[in-house]
């Protein structure tokens, strides 16, 4: 992996690469734990990232040239990479459950790259932990670097959560909506069937005579 190793320290607030180094304020880092929650795991729902150093690890064919753009070769191999773009920004990921990406025999079909007979997952190994993927972007509306502000960082997370929990609402009253539409026409068939097996007037004979009352 070279200079795009990976290193952590003891609160997992700093990684090193070969590329531009940004350390993550650790109150930003703790409101954004204490805002977003813990997952089942313990961890951050929400956290932040600089996009230099979140790396992803990718399999497959990779094409190299030379510093002056010049075609160098053509290999095989897993490689870490930036995943957030822009990469000089600073990102907010959310946590998604293992569940999120499927079953490990999915994420083997759908992420199988084969370069010269070698079988590559082109994402890396199936996130059984599950996995951060990003979710915004901190930068003005210009486009230009944001630097980290905790009423923005609060702010935003709450949206999410807010956005949330407006679905999981709708969910739920689409699946209430669904089961009282279900039940009503099960009510209507089984009212129906009734209906079919007796008929009118407990089954006696019925013939309306103009002028004439039935007699009990």
């Amino acid at each position: 992996m070279g200079d795009r190793e990976r290193f952590y320290d003891a609160e997992g607030l700093r990684i090193r690469t070969g590329r531009e180094i940004k350390d993550v304020p650790r109150e930003i880092q703790a409101l954004a734990a204490i805002v977003g929650g813990l997952n089942l795991l313990g961890e951050p729902n929400f956290r932040i990232v600089w996009g230099w150093a979140r790396l992803t690890l990718i399999g497959g064919e990779w094409t190299d040239l030379d510093a002056d753009g010049n075609y160098r070769q053509t290999v095989g191999q897993y490689r870490w990479e930036p995943k957030n773009m822009p990469f000089d920004r600073w990102h907010l990921e959310r946590w998604f459950a293992p569940e999120t990406f499927g079953s490990p025999g999915d994420w083997h079909d759908y992420t199988k790259e084969v370069f010269n007979g070698i079988e590559f997952a082109a994402l890396g190994p199936y996130p059984s932990r599950g996995e951060y993927e990003a979710c915004y972007c901190f930068e003005n509306p210009d486009g230009s670097y944001q630097e980290l502000q905790s009423h923005v960082v609060e702010t935003v997370i709450r949206a999410f959560q807010y956005q949330r929990a407006i679905t999981d609402l709708e969910r739920k009253q689409a699946l209430k909506d669904r089961e009282e539409k279900k039940k009503k026409a099960d009510d209507d068939f089984a009212y129906d069937l009734v209906a079919d097996c007796y008929p009118a007037f407990d089954g006696k004979p019925n013939v309306s005579v103009p002028g004439k009352e039935e007699q009990p």
